[in-house]
């Protein structure tokens, strides 16, 4: 009973980031491996607060409609990690990810007792202290442009169509959009959310490869540009901005994976424990939007806002009008097979989240 009333006097806490794959050490995982959120616990924990963490930074599920849907249908913290282990049992099926992911990856954040019962948005809402380190965007722009750093090394149908398109600045503006979207709904739940945005890096390999090829330069500009307007809108929500870009020389592999290594790793766990060391303030604008409403339908909800994404495209391919997709400024021949490409990926969404659902009734 002493510990139970120990509890209720300490400083409640609660350390959240998401949701790009950068919180998940993926490249330099061991059986002492943390995501840097652990870290920041382990540093913050003392005797005055009691400090649980989010982690919704994941393989997979990592776009900003995620980060809306998560929040929307109001995941239990067990729901969360179990999606966390599940999209990297499910990455692991490709030949490229199973020679990637280090074994044991999946039990990097293993579900504890009362997980069930803790729902993210209730947990946000109760926290004293909400510290939330947001990365997004990324995943968006290469959904957007449907190519990704590794594949627009060798494939260079890929990295034209990128090149091409990363030349007109509505894919930026249209992720910059969903982005503020996500922190609005964040400080719409907390609205004195101590918020640290993140910025992208640039892949080691395209850093080296600027000079020698024009696309890889176009990339690079467009990532700086991207940054520029991360920066801005951390100032328009008077959140701290978090420059990561000295993590690029430290990618795994040589430059081929374009996560980072062990070095790179403990630096960004460096660099976010000095962003909140330097910025103890809250969020100080007050932030007041309109109530942000949850429907705590879990995983049935996120079920089927994925299916709705699957049919949306579907139809798309049986009607060949492309017009209002992200397909519009594609190439006509290009059109079909990258629709086929979103359908597969939506499916996957929905696959995971059935996986999780599964293993939550067991």
């Amino acid at each position: 009973m002493a510990s139970n009333t120990e509890n209720l006097n300490k400083k409640k806490i609660v350390v959240m980031g998401g949701s790009e794959s950068i919180g998940v050490p993926c490249a330099v995982y061991n059986k002492n491996a943390k995501s840097f959120l652990y870290t920041i616990k382990d540093f913050i924990s003392n005797e005055e607060n009691d400090v649980e963490v989010i982690d919704m930074f994941n393989m997979f599920i990592n776009k900003t409609w995620n980060i809306d849907e998560i929040l929307k249908h109001n995941l239990t913290l067990k729901e969360i990690k179990q999606l966390k282990e599940t999209c990297i049992d499910v990455n692991s099926e490709d030949l490229l990810c199973k020679l990637a992911y280090p074994k044991g990856l999946s039990k990097l954040d293993p579900v504890l007792p009362g997980d069930s019962e803790k729902r993210i948005t209730d947990m946000m809402r109760e926290a004293d202290d909400l510290i939330m380190f947001y990365q997004s965007g990324s995943n968006n722009i290469m959904y957007e442009l449907q190519a990704n750093p590794l594949g627009a090394l060798f494939d260079k149908k890929m990295r034209n169509r990128g090149i091409s398109l990363m030349k007109d600045d509505e894919i930026m503006k249209n992720v910059i959009n969903e982005m503020e979207r996500n922190i609005y709904n964040i400080l719409t739940i907390k609205d004195d959310t101590r918020l640290h945005i993140m910025s992208l890096y640039l892949p080691k390999a395209f850093v080296l490869l600027q000079d020698k090829h024009y696309g890889f330069k176009v990339v690079n500009d467009f990532i700086k540009r991207f940054n520029e307007s991360i920066m801005e809108l951390s100032f328009k929500y008077a959140a701290t901005y978090v420059d990561i870009e000295p993590i690029s020389s430290y990618c795994a592999k040589g430059g081929l994976d374009f996560h980072v290594n062990k070095k790179g790793y403990d630096l960004l766990t460096d660099i976010a424990f000095n962003s909140i060391s330097s910025n103890d303030q809250g969020n100080r604008m007050y932030f007041k939007g309109s109530e942000f409403e949850t429907d705590n339908t879990g995983l049935d909800g996120m079920i089927l806002d994925a299916n709705k994404r699957v049919d949306k495209y579907k139809s798309t391919l049986e009607s060949g009008i492309y017009k209002d997709t992200i397909f519009d400024k594609f190439l006509p021949e290009e059109r079909e097979e990258c629709c086929k490409s979103v359908i597969a990926e939506h499916e996957k969404e929905s696959r995971i989240y059935g996986i999780v659902k599964q293993m939550k009734s067991k």
